[in-house]
């Protein structure tokens, strides 16, 4: 997978990434209206009244998208570049970074997933309020 084309495709991959990469990125500050607590501290951001929750989600799937998913073509054409390393050292990197993306996206898709914990949260009493809060601290 060391031809031109396959390098073309993962350098195009790599480019789409960056945008939506970068928009993921701030979707979470513009979710909370700017409030870094929030977006840091997850009982700040579940106990936030204000949080826009359609951007809370579409954060968390361009996560996926622009830091894992898109990458991946990238970790494999650098795998099988000849960089004049032991084969050992290539191996082991290109498994901890699909390691990376792996556990990276499922936890991006955890989070996107459990934003319905902020709408139970909200309707909830304050026993659901304990447990949607426990609930969330796990996520």
């Amino acid at each position: 997978m060391h031809n031109a084309t396959s390098k073309r495709f993962a350098g195009r991959r790599a480019l789409a990434a960056a945008p939506i990469a970068l928009i993921s990125f701030f979707l979470g500050p513009a979710a909370y209206a700017w409030d870094f607590d929030a977006v840091f501290d997850p009982v700040k951001a579940l106990t936030n009244e204000g949080a826009d929750l359609g951007m809370i989600r579409w954060g968390w799937v361009l996560d996926i998208v622009g830091y894992y998913f898109l990458l991946l073509p990238v970790r494999l054409v650098l795998h099988s570049m000849d960089g004049g390393g032991p084969s050992l050292a290539r191996s082991s990197a290109t498994a901890c970074g699909i390691g990376y993306m792996i556990s990276g996206s499922l936890g991006a898709a955890m989070l996107a997933a459990g934003t319905g914990v902020f709408e139970r949260y909200a309707t909830g009493d304050a026993m659901a309020q304990a447990a949607e809060l426990a609930v969330f601290l796990n996520l």
